[in-house]
C-alpha cells in the first residue's frame, strides 16, 4: 500500500515539475511568437506603404481624364509559342497631370512596358502588353487594369486572340 502511494504522489510530483517546465517553456515560445508578429507586420506595412513623394502626390492629385483610343484589340490568329506585343496609347485630354498608378495584368503570361507614368496634359504615353503564348490554345481574352486619378479610379484594356498549333 506504502509503495503505490508513494508511486502516486512520485507522479503527482514528477507531473508538477513537467507542468512548470513546459508552463516556462510555452511561456518563452509565446513571447517570441509575439514579438515576431510584431516585427514582421511593421515590416510588411512599411514594405508595402509606398511613402516616394510622387505617389503622395499621384493620390492628392486633381482628377483628369484619359482616353485609351483602342482599349479593345483583336489579333486574329496567332501560332501557339510566338511572343506577341500590343500597343495602347493613353492620352490625357484633361487639364491637370495624369499619373498611372499601376498596370495590373491578369494573367502571369503577361508583361507590360509603360513609356512613362507621369503624363502632362495634352500629352500620350505608351504601354505595351507582351504576351506569351507557348501555354495557350484556341480562343483567348487578356485583361489588364489601369489604376489612375480620374473620376472612374480603374481602366480596362483588353486583347483577344486565337492560338493555334
Amino acid at each position: 500500500m506504502l509503495s503505490s502511494t508513494k508511486t502516486r504522489r512520485d507522479c503527482i510530483v514528477m507531473s508538477l515539475k513537467w507542468n512548470k517546465k513546459t508552463e516556462t517553456a510555452l511561456y518563452i515560445i509565446s513571447s517570441v511568437s509575439i514579438l515576431w508578429i510584431l516585427v514582421s507586420s511593421l515590416l510588411y506595412f512599411r514594405s508595402s506603404t509606398r511613402t516616394a513623394p510622387e505617389y503622395r502626390q499621384e493620390q492628392l492629385a486633381p482628377k483628369t481624364i484619359i482616353d485609351i483610343p483602342d482599349d479593345l484589340q483583336g489579333l486574329g490568329t496567332i501560332k501557339k509559342g510566338e511572343q506577341v506585343r500590343v500597343v495602347f496609347h493613353l492620352d490625357n485630354i484633361g487639364t491637370n497631370v495624369l499619373y498611372i498608378e499601376d498596370v495590373n495584368p491578369d494573367c502571369t503570361c503577361t508583361d507590360y512596358t509603360l513609356s512613362r507614368s507621369v503624363i502632362p496634359p495634352n500629352e500620350d504615353a505608351v504601354l505595351t502588353l507582351t504576351i506569351d503564348t507557348k501555354n495557350k490554345y484556341g480562343d483567348n481574352q487578356i485583361h489588364a487594369v489601369l489604376t489612375c486619378n480620374t473620376e472612374e479610379k480603374h481602366h480596362f484594356i483588353k486583347v483577344y486572340f486565337d492560338v493555334v498549333e
